[in-house]
């Protein structure tokens, strides 16, 4: 057995002849190439530039300071002493003075009573409840004309108040109005007060906007429906809200004609 290894292998070989040269297997590293620093762009350089030296501004009011604006009562005189032919002091106000100080009446209202006023804490409850949403309201009151004024400060809602016209106090009944610094001191008659009406018998040809319009025009005022009227919830039965003359009787029935009289 050993004698016929040689002659095997020389077989073997000469079957498959080993390559000349074996090159050994290469190992392949990656290796991370060296990051370069990035280069600033001229941006931000122009950034740190204006950060160094930033535009003036102008000097914001500290919280103090807008608090002191605010809360300014100081006054200062702006008008000499005169005196008038009668030997009293008399000063000269402009009327840019008195318009001024006319932008203020537009947030009050007044109310009227019809007879003798609630007491003050049943106004002050109700009106810091339906108009002050919870908030506490600035009323005064004056019993001698068995009225009260109320600041509101938001126009919507001021205008709302005053377009209905007609609230309770509980059972008091009073009517609004703008106050002006010329009220009268006794309370004004109430001349229209604006009411709904409910007609019935109105054709549902005439169920619309320029239909109802011209029938209410005979009750009073026409001003607005509802939603109750204008879906026709009912067949029979129509809303309006009409401006009436109290000084004229309410009319209970209206006559309508689609014939046109030569």
């Amino acid at each position: 057995m050993k004698s016929s290894l040689p002659k095997i292998l020389r077989y073997f070989h000469a079957l498959h002849p080993l390559p000349t040269q074996i090159k050994p297997p290469q190992l392949l590293l990656s290796f991370p190439l060296p990051i370069s620093p990035p280069e600033v762009p001229e941006i931000a350089m122009l950034e740190n530039q204006t950060t160094q030296n930033p535009l003036p501004q102008p000097a914001q009011p500290s919280l103090v300071e807008k608090i002191r604006a605010t809360e300014d009562k100081t006054l200062q005189r702006l008008s000499p002493v005169t005196i008038s032919p009668s030997g009293r002091h008399r000063v000269l106000i402009h009327d840019v003075v008195f318009q001024k100080g006319a932008e203020f009446h537009k947030d009050f209202i007044i109310c009227y009573f019809n007879g003798k006023a609630p007491p003050f804490n049943q106004i002050q409850s109700i009106f810091n409840h339906i108009w002050g949403k919870g908030k506490r309201l600035e009323i005064h009151k004056n019993p001698l004309n068995h009225s009260t004024i109320v600041r509101i400060q938001s126009e919507f809602l001021r205008q709302k108040i005053l377009d209905k016209c007609i609230w309770y106090v509980g059972d008091s009944m009073f009517h609004m109005a703008q106050w002006s610094s010329a009220h009268s001191s006794s309370t004004p008659p109430l001349k229209a007060i604006k009411i709904w009406a409910h007609l019935t018998g109105v054709p549902l040809d005439l169920r619309h906007q320029q239909g109802l319009s011209l029938v209410a025009g005979h009750v009073g005022e026409p001003k607005e429906t509802n939603d109750f009227t204008k879906n026709i919830i009912s067949l029979t039965l129509s809303h309006i809200k009409v401006e009436v003359d109290l000084s004229q009787p309410l009319l209970s029935v209206v006559e309508f004609d689609d014939k046109v009289e030569k």
